[in-house]
């Protein structure tokens, strides 16, 4: 069941970006929408907006709690490829805005359809236009609630995190017969222990944000409603300093040429051939249908299913 929701908030007014990332139109950011109502936000999949040196990125998609679809992923790569090439852009926010979940992931029903939550004329860059598109500026995440799945994994592409403390993390994936490919087999094991990132990505459980902050999957955990505020001031900070140095260290950090974080290339090839194998057999495509249909993904033996 959708949740049921009714916030009208003050705010600046902000941009939003047409899911082909062309076009921009204002709009307020006054958000309506009932659990008997699955009509998206008019303003569009990605709202856009500029605080000084920091460019802000608010996930618009609450009627599915934010879950990726190929619009979404067009409008917030071509927003964030912007940033990066404006100057007077030092850091980038993303946030979760109205949803009660930061993120949950792929839009599984698109998936079911064939439909890739990547941002579409630029595949390269992955999963919401994002776990695959180095930018020299840095990126910090507000995470206002639940990460599901691939929306963990956006938040190991952010350099920075900043978490209510009622979020929760849980990588999905395998329960709907895929795997966290967007991230989670590449860069998870560089944030916690690998035998910890094992068992968090095969046999996937709750992960509170004691237990984030623990072991440093996030930066700062805050009360609910104060990661925006949070990581704004995170933000200004960095943006007070030099920003050609700032872009420098970010580039030497992930060992970054001429926009790919050269260190990974080979861990990612891997990745995606194991996805792309999995993704057209017959068992990586029941998950997605299943979660289409509201049915459970078949698990059946390997030997059984013929894969």
């Amino acid at each position: 069941m959708l949740f049921c929701c009714h916030l009208v908030q003050a705010a600046p007014t902000i941009t939003a970006i047409s899911p082909d990332g062309s076009r921009q139109f204002q709009a307020s950011s006054t958000l309506s929408f009932t659990a008997s109502s699955v009509t998206p936000p008019a303003a569009g999949p990605v709202l856009v907006e500029r605080r000084d040196a920091v460019g802000l990125l608010t996930l618009n998609r609450p009627h599915v709690h934010n879950a990726v679809n190929a619009d979404m992923a067009t409008a917030f790569g071509a927003a964030l490829e912007r940033f990066d090439a404006d100057p007077d852009v030092r850091v980038i926010v993303i946030h979760g805005g109205a949803a009660k979940s930061f993120c949950s992931g792929a839009d599984l029903k698109e998936v079911a359809g064939g439909i890739t939550p990547n941002a579409r004329g630029h595949e390269e860059w992955g999963f919401l236009g994002l776990v695959k598109h180095f930018v020299s500026a840095p990126i910090i995440a507000a995470v206002n609630g639940p990460a599901y799945a691939g929306g963990v994994e956006l938040l190991l592409a952010c350099d920075l995190v900043v978490a209510a403390s009622d979020a929760r993390f849980v990588f999905t994936e395998i329960e709907h017969g895929l795997f966290a490919s967007m991230g989670g087999t590449v860069r998870l094991a560089d944030h916690v222990p690998r035998k910890i990132a094992f068992e968090w990505l095969i046999a996937p459980s709750e992960i509170d944000m004691s237990a984030a902050l623990a072991w440093g999957l996030v930066n700062r955990v805050v009360p609910p409603g104060e990661e925006l505020g949070a990581a704004l001031a995170l933000a200004d900070r960095i943006a007070a300093l030099p920003p050609a140095a700032v872009r420098a260290c970010k580039r030497a950090f992930y060992g970054a040429v001429r926009g790919e974080p050269v260190l990974e290339t080979q861990h990612w090839l891997v990745n995606d051939a194991e996805w792309l194998a999995l993704r057209n057999s017959p068992a990586g495509q029941d998950g997605p249908r299943a979660f289409a249909a509201g049915r459970r993904a078949e698990r059946r033996r390997p030997a059984e299913s013929g894969s």
